[in-house]
């Protein structure tokens, strides 16, 4: 139920019912409204009236979250936004909503796979706005999180930092240099992070590992292996999708780089692999790190390991359709 209907009802039953008939009215009306198909990172500006109703139409194949963003035009108009996977959403039947009173808000839609979105703008005033759906780097998305939890609970989250500090921090009693005329820190082997702050820490095929880490912060690995497939598994030890594994060829990844992901927040269970055409000695950096969701300063446990095949089974290989 809206939450502002929430409130009607202890206020004034007769208004309850009024707004119930209005919404259910309004929605009735709108299934003659078209929908409008709109694509990945193109704005779309509309204007919707009081109890109405515009209506969007978004097909993707991908696996990449997708950030629906609603700007309103005024700070005192309010849109309410709605999205469902398949059919459009109402009042009562979403997938994702966001109720917001803010002037700029905007949901996420996780693992969208290969589907077609409605999305619903609902005018609980008159409204002129701009949405844009997109797939944002990770750090914009996981700096959209951090602010979407920040209006919805007491307690505010830390923003998360940025990836490329304004001067180079790296300096004693770091693990690093500064490049000559730049902000980024050439680490020393066996350490990492923006600052070379970080420790890696070495992983062997099929060992189990326990660790910890924090808000916005990291805990990087390095596993070598001498094969055509690697699949790396996270478990968080108290949690339930508060962490975040990530994985890389080519370096530690961080939030805006890095070649697999798995930023589920529904599951305490998060797990990468990689498949290769033919076998050889691949270096694979993995880092997990502590999301927008996770409690500030506190340190959230999880066990981490990496297993690989030296001989990898031909159906491994194979094409599926």
């Amino acid at each position: 139920m809206h939450a502002r209907a929430v409130r009607l009802l202890f206020e004034n039953e007769s208004a309850l019912l009024s707004l119930s008939l209005s919404l259910t009215l309004a929605h009735v009306i709108n299934q003659c409204v078209e929908d409008t198909l709109i694509q990945l990172g193109v704005p779309e500006t509309g204007y919707v009236g009081r109890t109405e109703w515009n209506y969007y139409k978004l097909q993707v194949d991908t696996t990449n979250s997708i950030l629906v963003s609603v700007s309103q035009d005024s700070a005192s108009a309010d849109c309410d936004l709605f999205v469902k996977r398949d059919s459009r959403p109402s009042n009562f039947d979403f997938d994702y909503s966001n109720l917001s009173f803010e002037q700029f808000f905007n949901v996420t839609i996780n693992d969208p796979s290969t589907a077609t979105w409605y999305i619903g703008v609902y005018g609980w005033t008159d409204c002129g706005y701009t949405m844009t759906a997109s797939i944002p780097s990770m750090l914009t998305l996981a700096h959209s999180l951090s602010l979407s939890l920040s209006h919805a609970c007491t307690r505010t989250l830390a923003h998360l930092p940025l990836r490329a500090p304004a001067t180079c921090a790296c300096a004693e009693p770091y693990h690093g240099r500064c490049a000559p005329n730049s902000a980024q820190c050439i680490c020393e082997n066996g350490w990492s992070g923006d600052r070379c702050d970080q420790q890696e820490n070495l992983m062997h095929n099929g060992e189990v590992y326990s660790d910890g880490v924090t808000l916005n912060h990291w805990q990087y690995y390095r596993i070598t292996a001498d094969s055509s497939a690697m699949l790396i598994s996270m478990k968080e030890s108290e949690t339930v999708g508060r962490l975040w594994l990530f994985a890389s060829l080519n370096g530690f990844p961080a939030l805006d780089s890095y070649a697999k992901a798995d930023i589920s927040t529904k599951s305490e269970f998060h797990e990468v692999h990689f498949v290769f055409e033919e076998r050889g000695r691949r270096v694979f950096y993995i880092g997990v790190y502590g999301s927008p969701f996770s409690p500030t300063e506190v340190e959230m446990p999880f066990t981490i390991t990496g297993t690989y095949l030296i001989q990898v089974p031909a159906f491994m290989h194979a094409t599926h359709c």
